[in-house]
């Protein structure tokens, strides 16, 4: 399944009928996010542990079936500056692993909460974090509730140590922000100075190949850290009536050079 919808997610529908279908792929990254402001998201092992633990092709599979794709890094494929950094540590779904680094953590049982909002692929996300971090020890007790309410919470100190949602526009507008949401700490609820090191020196270079390296040390970092986790990439249905022609899609639809015939 997972070779075919990789494939699925590069091709357009054929028009059937009065209307024509197409898959716009990728339209988001899928990503879970450690609050390290409280325990026991503040203890990397506990991340790392979580991290080597996760199946995110699992994930991907369920939660957007036939519409996902396995990818590593932290911008869209065909990115300048598309990275492999740290795939090493993505998508492992080593139990072994995860409870060695489990065992090293500050963790010594409880329960964690994992909040979200109420769409069905964030809700198919949390369940099988939690359904496969309870193979390594660890309790998630998940909390659903609107995107207003979820999304307050996420930006407190408080209240959450997981939360999943899309990543969508910033890996298209590219590597500066797909970086700025963790500087200063804002998503992750705790400064990390090698985060704000990184981005300062990206914003102050103007080659490109120095910057390619400093976006490669950023991914490499969310990874050695578990700052924070990228499932995948998931793309999005549109559909047109079949009459509407020279219609491409875009991630966002562009409706110029198109036009219906009777």
């Amino acid at each position: 399944m997972a070779s075919e919808s990789r494939v699925r997610c590069e091709i357009d529908f054929e028009a059937s009928g009065r209307q024509a279908g197409y898959l716009r792929a990728p339209f988001g990254l899928q990503v879970i996010k450690f609050n390290q402001a409280q325990p026991p998201a503040n203890d990397v092992n506990f991340r790392l542990a979580v991290q080597a633990a996760l199946d995110m092709e699992e994930i991907m599979a369920i939660s957007y079936a036939d519409i996902y794709q396995m990818d590593p890094s932290w911008l869209y494929p065909g990115a300048a500056f598309h990275s492999a950094a740290g795939s090493d540590k993505y998508n492992k779904s080593d139990l072994k692993l995860a409870k060695e680094l489990l065992a090293k953590s500050a963790y010594k049982g409880g329960k964690v909460t994992f909040i979200t909002d109420n769409l069905r692929p964030n809700v198919d996300t949390a369940t099988l974090v939690q359904q496969k971090l309870k193979e390594i020890g660890i309790e998630v007790d998940i909390a659903v509730s609107d995107w207003p309410t979820v999304s307050k919470i996420g930006f407190t100190p408080t209240g959450w140590t997981f939360w999943t949602h899309g990543f969508g526009i910033e890996p298209y507008e590219g590597p500066g922000s797909v970086m700025a949401p963790w500087v200063n700490g804002l998503s992750q609820q705790a400064k990390d100075p090698e985060i704000d090191r990184i981005a300062a020196a990206f914003n102050a270079e103007m080659d490109e190949a120095k910057r390619k390296a400093l976006f490669d040390a950023f991914q490499k970092h969310m990874y050695d850290a578990g700052v924070a986790m990228k499932a995948g990439n998931y793309g999005v249905f549109q559909a047109s009536t079949a009459k509407l022609k020279n219609f491409k899609p875009y991630r966002i639809p562009r409706m110029w050079g198109v036009w219906l015939e009777p």
